[in-house]
């Protein structure tokens, strides 16, 4: 095989890196976007590409040559933005750890030392791949050297031949200086010939070749152009002289020095778990010789087969493998399924135990009924806990070492055609009933719902959860961009763990679990509880230390099982009612695409942004009032912004929630209805906001809008399908206003809500200075959003947006209410500082939000941070309430033996299906205990309502009661 150099722009790439990701930052509050988008590509060429050799070329800071021939060349660039240089001596640290040589050379660019170490390559027979973020190295394109460079988007990259130049430009390489030297280049402030544009310029180079076959040939073009031409000579020439790129400055290419090799793999991890880069650990390079074992690994989302819902990254290397899957994996997998690379101690490989007969089992039964704590993990058939049947269950009574029992396996592989030797799953699961129910044995696990559900679903229920690593992790730090174990055990373990990818493939060739050859299971699933069990010993101290472990004790790991119970219950559908909405939206939608091809003069998709913004800005000529890189907006801002220029407008947002209704709920939910329950199951996730609220997944019932019609419909198919049933739903009422209140001690704030007005009335007289009796419904919907608008550090710009109104005004209201409600101000400015000194806010409970952030020099990341400060203490708190009184009804209800059943949580709002019979009960008791689940310095106040559905619900007067 032909050996290949490739050399990376190293500017260009950083550059591009920073532009095209969103600011990232570390928990530490490091802005790591262009660090992270310069290594993800670095490492995936290497990986794809495995090149012999392999260089870094950087610009000296210095002048170039360039600069000295045009003053005006790049001068138009305006001043690096925030963050950028910052970032720089991170990405040298990298290249210099993966031991690649870099190449800077005063007074020329790093496309000048591209080229000249491209050519001198090319004179030593050596193919070259040039990578870079931009296409001024295009031009350099070749018999043995292509370009790879990205198109629009940063991951969107393209190998560039001789041929694919052609095809983009219709010219050859060596011609794109010449193209240049005419059309200009904008980026570059290469000024070019007035008048010239691309298809001139390429239409005079494809008829004389070059600039020079141009001016020798002036007398064969039409004279206003000639004369152009003539006018702006030297013009021309001077910018083909900063267009092309320089292959003969003095440097010298030594083979010898880029070739890759070893390098200090363990100071480059210790590198990446420092910036928290652990998809890309992954990444890193391999041995040349080691290459015939791997692939270049790719982001992949996990697939079915395993609870864990993280991204992992791991391409087996399909060409040099037979098909068999023992012949895939096996090389991939240690015996105890973690690499020793990144291992700091000795691990003792293969200390684990397959249990596959009694005798074997009611050993291990003796052993787990005489101890203190277990960790658990189950490998299953399947992803929702819903639907999976358990292939295995491993235990670890100690960081070290576990035991797999597998039930579930078979023999469906070419490679393992004997049935496996296993136990019953009846038989298991009877014995470990009494241990795993005994809530005196502490239970560990990672994402234990999935488990609960999972066991339950066997007639097991788990009793004692003690610790869950994944709550436990996400309480520490909740603003962590994983979750998953692997992602753990590399960060506060500095253990590698083989990928789920590794065992169970990807894509159309990928198996079930069942299917994975059992001693591979064990040694995958064996790591997964001993690992769950050394990361409880790590985040119990970090939990206490941060005194984060009451939270976590007696709020977090109760919670955890009512989820279970709720997710397992389900909610009843009126699919017929569901059905019949779908018809008439289908009809709707259509008569609304009519009146829009109306206004419009013609048929168009509507659903195509290209040809909406055409029929919008080019053949209606309606004001762009924002733009994007492929053209003018047509997002849902832009559009709102427009609604009284033209009628079409209003018919466009209409036409798309409906549309959005329809296929996101509408058409949805019937397709999401368990085949066994016939009921609807979403996922409550426990760890996926900043602020510790729930939300929820696989449907979003959270987002079912309430103040449409159609929305309204879709929660009117949320029933209560058993006979003689009914939904109660209670609502807390203004909670985080009134923890606004509690937390600032603002006396106006505390008065009103003590003498039960009208907060956001008492709010509009306030600030518009007028007696309550004479606020206006308008005063009061602006007061309401100025309110929630400050719980969430509003700017005049965005009331101004959100109200509609004029800037100057907005900025006016909200400085009327920061004089009227001093204690709120003081509470942001004393938040602001808290924040800035310790690094984060917290809730009355304790719950932390880190905002490193806040200490950046980008001014619009620290005022993005300020604001999460003002907001989080008091979302916080609102998410800590609700848990809290989940917990205590989950567990009334559980003691008094009652048949209602909590069914969602959505926000400030609980959803319960009661029998007629225990109403009267329920009601009191839900109130009671959501109103005291916090005791607040303002009274707490829920709104109960019932009815037959989510929708048609009537209010609940507790005074018709007394």
């Amino acid at each position: 095989m032909k050996e290949t150099l490739v050399l990376v722009d190293g500017n260009a790439l950083f550059h591009r890196a920073f532009h095209a990701l969103p600011p990232l930052t570390t928990s530490k509050g490091e802005l790591v976007n262009a660090i992270y988008g310069f290594a993800s590509m670095l490492l995936k060429v290497m990986a794809e590409l495995k090149p012999a050799y392999v260089a870094v070329a950087f610009d000296k800071a210095a002048p170039t040559f360039r600069h000295r021939q045009f003053e005006g060349y790049k001068a138009q660039r305006p001043p690096a933005p925030e963050g950028l240089f910052d970032q720089f001596d991170r990405v040298h640290q990298l290249v210099s750890l993966l031991n690649i040589p870099m190449f800077e050379v005063e007074g020329y660019e790093a496309d000048d030392v591209l080229g000249t170490l491209a050519r001198q390559a090319s004179q030593q027979d050596i193919d070259t791949v040039i990578v870079t973020g931009d296409t001024d190295a295009l031009q350099l394109v070749g018999p043995k050297i292509r370009v790879l460079t990205s198109k629009r988007a940063f991951s969107d990259i393209a190998l560039y031949d001789e041929e694919a130049v052609h095809q983009k430009y219709g010219l050859k390489p060596q011609q794109l200086p010449d193209f240049k030297s005419l059309k200009g280049d904008p980026s570059d402030n290469i000024p070019g010939v007035p008048g010239v544009g691309e298809k001139t310029a390429a239409k005079l180079l494809n008829q004389f070749g070059d600039l020079d076959g141009i001016y020798a040939h002036l007398d064969q073009i039409e004279p206003k152009l000639r004369a152009r031409l003539e006018e702006h000579k030297e013009l021309a020439y001077i910018s083909k002289q900063l267009a092309l790129i320089v292959t003969t400055i003095p440097i010298q290419l030594d083979l010898s020095t880029c070739r890759r090799g070893k390098y200090d793999r363990a100071q480059a991890m210790k590198f990446l778990r420092e910036l928290e880069f652990r998809t890309l650990a992954s990444k890193l390079p391999t041995e040349p010789e080691d290459e015939e074992m791997t692939k270049a690994t790719t982001t992949t989302p996990l697939r079915e087969g395993v609870k864990d819902s993280s991204v992992v990254q791991l391409t087996l290397f399909d060409e040099l493998v037979d098909e068999r899957f023992e012949a895939r994996v096996k090389p991939l997998i240690s015996p105890f399924a973690l690499s020793p690379l990144a291992v700091k101690q000795p691990v003792e490989q293969g200390k684990y135990q397959v249990i596959n007969s009694s005798e074997l089992l009611q050993n291990l039964i003796g052993r787990l009924t005489n101890s203190i704590g277990l960790a658990i993990d189950l490998e299953t058939s399947a992803k929702d806990a819903m639907r999976a049947d358990i292939v295995g269950i491993a235990i670890a009574l100690e960081p070290g070492g576990a035991y797999y029992i597998p039930v579930g396996h078979r023999p469906s592989l070419e490679t393992y055609k004997e049935q496996p030797a296993q136990l019953p799953i009846e038989l298991v699961l009877r014995k470990l009933r009494p241990i795993l129910e005994d809530p005196s044995i502490a239970k560990y696990a990672h994402n234990g719902k999935y488990d609960l559900i999972v066991l339950s679903h066997h007639g097991l229920e788990i009793q004692g959860l003690a610790f869950d690593t994944m709550v436990a992790a996400y309480l520490l730090d909740p603003s962590r961009r994983t979750l998953n174990l692997k992602d753990l055990a590399w960060g506060k373990l500095e253990l590698e763990m083989t990928p789920i990818r590794a065992i169970i493939g990807g894509g159309k060739t990928q198996i079930s679990m069942a299917d994975v050859p059992l001693e591979i299971a064990a040694s995958y699933a064996c790591a997964d509880a001993a690992v769950t069990y050394r990361l409880t010993q790590t985040l119990a101290p970090e939990l206490r230390e941060a005194d984060l472990w009451e939270l976590f004790a007696t709020v977090e790991i109760p919670l955890v099982p009512v989820l279970a119970r709720m997710e397992q219950h389900g909610v009843a559908i009126d699919i017929p009612f569901l059905k019949q909405i779908s018809r008439e939206l289908h009809d709707k939608l259509a008569e609304l695409e009519m009146r829009i091809y109306q206004e419009a003069g013609h048929r168009f998709n509507i659903n195509s942004t290209q040809q909406l913004g055409s029929v919008l800005y080019e053949e209606l000529k309606l004001p762009a009032t924002r733009r994007t890189k492929t053209g003018y907006s047509t997002h849902a801002d832009a559009l709102k912004e427009l609604q009284n220029v033209h009628p079409i407008i209003d018919l466009i947002i209409e036409y798309r929630e409906m549309m959005k209704m329809k296929s996101t709920y509408v058409d949805a939910l019937p397709l999401l209805i368990h085949p066994r329950t016939g009921r609807l199951h979403t996922s409550f996730n426990q760890t996926a906001t900043t602020t510790g609220r729930l939300s929820s997944s696989d449907p979003n019932l959270q987002n079912i809008p309430i103040r449409t019609e159609v929305g309204r419909r879709v929660r009117r198919a949320f029933i209560a399908d058993k006979p003689n049933h009914v939904l109660l739903s209670a609502d807390y009422s203004q909670i985080e206003l009134r923890i606004l209140a509690h937390i600032c001690q603002d006396q106006r704030l505390l008065a009103a809500f003590a003498a039960k007005e009208d907060i956001h009335a008492a709010t509009a007289a306030e600030i518009f200075d007028v007696p309550l009796e004479r606020v206006t419904p308008e005063m009061r919907r602006l007061a309401k959003i100025v309110n929630f608008g400050i719980i969430y550090g509003i700017s005049d710009y965005g009331l101004s947006a959100s109200a509609g109104i004029p800037r100057p005004q907005a900025a006016q209201y909200i400085s009327n209410y920061i004089e009227k409600y001093n204690g709120v101000s003081r509470y942001v400015e004393r938040t602001k500082r808290w924040a800035e000194e310790k690094g984060y806010v917290t809730t009355l409970l304790g719950r932390r939000r880190y905002l490193p952030e806040i200490r950046a020099a980008h001014r619009g990341i620290k005022m993005a941070a300020e604001r999460e400060a003002i907001n989080m203490p008091i979302q916080g708190t609102a998410a800590d309430i609700i848990k809290i009184a989940m917990i205590r009804l989950d567990q009334t209800i559980s003691q008094r033996r009652l048949k209602s059943r909590m069914i969602l949580q959505v926000h400030d709002e609980l959803l319960f299906e009661i029998p007629l019979e225990e109403l009267d009960e329920m009601k009191h008791t839900v109130k009671s205990m959501m109103e005291n689940a916090l005791p607040l310095s303002v009274p707490v106040e829920v709104e109960l309502k019932v009815g037959p559905n989510w929708d048609e619900m009537g209010r609940i007067d507790m005074m018709d009661d007394a």
